[in-house]
């Protein structure tokens, strides 16, 4: 079982690099042929913010393969000992 979700972990990493890079050469050509020849992609600007969505939610899922937690603690402590809660 754990090979199968450190599998699955290793393949959100290759993903996560793949989309990067997809977004990187959709963007980046767009903006040559915007700039040389006066004409883009059109499907290059909606596929990017697709690619940044799925981007954003699969590296959400790379903590938990440390057991990691996502936490705001300096704010998060900071507001607490500010607060001062009737008893």
């Amino acid at each position: 079982m754990t090979v199968l979700i450190e599998g699955y972990f290793s393949l959100l990493k290759i993903l996560i690099a793949l989309f990067l890079a997809i977004m990187v050469v959709l963007v980046f050509g767009n903006v040559v042929l915007r700039y040389a020849f006066d004409s883009g992609i059109t499907v290059s600007e909606e596929l990017s913010r697709w690619l940044f969505v799925w981007l954003t939610f699969s590296a959400l899922l790379s903590p938990c393969a440390s057991m990691a937690i996502w936490a705001w603690t300096p704010w998060s402590g900071g507001c607490r000992a500010r607060a001062s809660w009737p008893a």
